[in-house]
């Protein structure tokens, strides 16, 4: 109902809310968040919650949402070039101290360290990896091969190289799939103007 305030007892008279859109079954997360207001601090011992039974549900469909985990809570925190502005306009507002302490940062680096045993775990796991040698001589020779095709293509593209070599009356073999006949006449014809001046 959203009232905030624990209660001595908390009725659920269905199991089914309208979200806005739909009726639909209350979720383990909104059962354990409206079953928890029972029991007021410092007066009850336990908390009750009644469950009215408005139609046959299924125990699955039952154990998940009584038992069930809560949903993660995750931040939308966003801030925005306005928000920025307008904390900048008011006196003693801290742009970076507000991102600091907000729930997104909290939630960042609470997971420094589990993101830290993951990569310790995956380090080892390399670590203990054994490698053929003929794997690495594969993985030499095809790095060889890369730098040998990268040098072939630094030639063929060096002008100082090629102009010497594309005079008048030579014929030119262009293997390209994407190149046709009219522009092939055009890059000669550019070649042998090229030349000319």
């Amino acid at each position: 109902m959203g009232v905030n305030m624990p209660a001595k007892t908390v009725i659920f008279t269905d199991l089914d809310k309208f979200d806005g859109t739909t009726r639909r079954q209350v979720t383990g997360s909104e059962f354990i968040q409206m079953s928890g207001r029972a029991g007021r601090r410092g007066k009850d011992d336990c908390g009750r919650t009644i469950t009215m039974m408005a139609k046959q549900l299924d125990d699955k469909e039952l154990k998940s949402m009584m038992c069930g985990n809560s949903e993660p809570l995750n931040s939308s925190f966003q801030i925005g070039y306005n928000t920025i502005l307008k904390m900048m306009k008011q006196e003693g507002y801290d742009p970076e101290l507000i991102i600091r302490k907000s729930f997104l940062q909290h939630q960042r680096e609470s997971s420094i360290p589990s993101i830290k045993k993951k990569i310790k775990e995956i380090d080892k796991s390399i670590s203990e990896l054994k490698i053929s040698p003929k794997i690495i001589q594969r993985l030499e020779i095809e790095e060889q091969l890369n730098k040998l095709r990268n040098r072939k293509y630094e030639i063929i593209h060096n002008l100082k190289i090629l102009l010497p070599v594309l005079i008048e009356g030579r014929v030119v073999k262009i293997i390209s799939s994407d190149t046709n006949p009219i522009e092939m006449n055009a890059m000669i014809i550019s070649i042998k103007s090229h030349k000319k001046t």
